[in-house]
């Protein structure tokens, strides 16, 4: 519990790969193929750069994930 989340370079290995599952609520929870685990923002952080960890899942929010579309800025 509580596995920092830190990017690499891929070698393929368990520990890099993912496994999403919907929740049903326009979210999904992503779990690790190497243990099971599932992204977790610790402490139900909402700041940016908030740390990642893997966790058991419990189905708290700050285990449920939502991929968007980007919102492009206009500069002007």
């Amino acid at each position: 519990e509580g596995a920092k989340i830190n990017l690499a370079n891929w070698i393929d290995a368990h520990s890099q790969h993912w496994n999403m599952s919907s929740t049903g609520e326009s979210g999904f929870t992503i779990n690790s193929r190497f243990n099971g685990k599932a992204l977790d923002v610790v402490a139900l952080n909402t700041e940016n750069k908030a740390p990642v960890r893997l966790w058991t899942y419990w189905g708290g929010d700050n285990q449920q994930w939502q991929f968007v579309k980007p919102v492009k800025v206009d500069s002007n």
